[in-house]
């Protein structure tokens, strides 16, 4: 495998570190993986590859599989780094959104990187009850589910969702509405 320093397009002028997909024998597809340029020097001293668990991919250095978001938070144990917009090869401590510097690592417990799990259905805490015809809006804080209404609108319910989310969970709430 080659380490590579690219600045392409899809970096956007960013450092990225090219890694080979190692799951596939034979396949020489890389993957381009985000890192701030803090980061870079170090990270670019190993070889690395892409594990894949479920939809994510993650970058794993190859003499011991350790993985990359957590080299750069420097993450102990007992602790997870949570990907907080859910692009795991995305490894930027920050990352501009709309203009505005927002937190992509963090450091946190696995209940907390739990709460910021992304959800199957359009909305997060968001159900629509057919035979009473409106949307039920719930959270589970602690595993027990509380039901914050009905809403006529799924929006409506989707908010109530993110209001009582930023109670609950604070910074670690995945919120419908960012």
């Amino acid at each position: 495998m080659v380490k590579v320093y690219v600045i392409d397009a899809k970096c956007k002028n960013r450092k990225c570190l090219v890694i080979s997909d190692c799951n596939t024998p034979g396949h020489y597809y890389c993957r381009i993986n985000e890192v701030d340029d803090e980061d870079f020097i170090l990270l670019n001293q190993w070889g690395w590859h892409v594990s894949s668990q479920g939809k994510y991919h993650y970058a794993l250095r190859n003499k011991d599989r350790l993985s990359m978001h957590r080299i750069i938070m420097n993450t102990p144990k007992g602790k997870e780094c949570d990907h907080v917009f859910h692009n795991t090869l995305d490894n930027r401590k920050f990352i501009e959104i709309n203009g505005e510097l927002k937190q992509n690592l963090r450091n946190c417990t696995h209940r907390e990187n739990h709460l910021n799990i992304e959800s199957k259905s359009k909305y997060k805490g968001v159900r629509y009850r057919k035979d009473r015809n409106y949307f039920q809006s719930y959270i589970r804080p602690s595993g027990k589910q509380i039901n914050l209404g009905n809403c006529e609108t799924e929006i409506q319910a989707a908010k109530r969702y993110d209001a009582a989310a930023r109670y609950y969970f604070e910074g670690y709430a995945n919120l419908n509405f960012k």
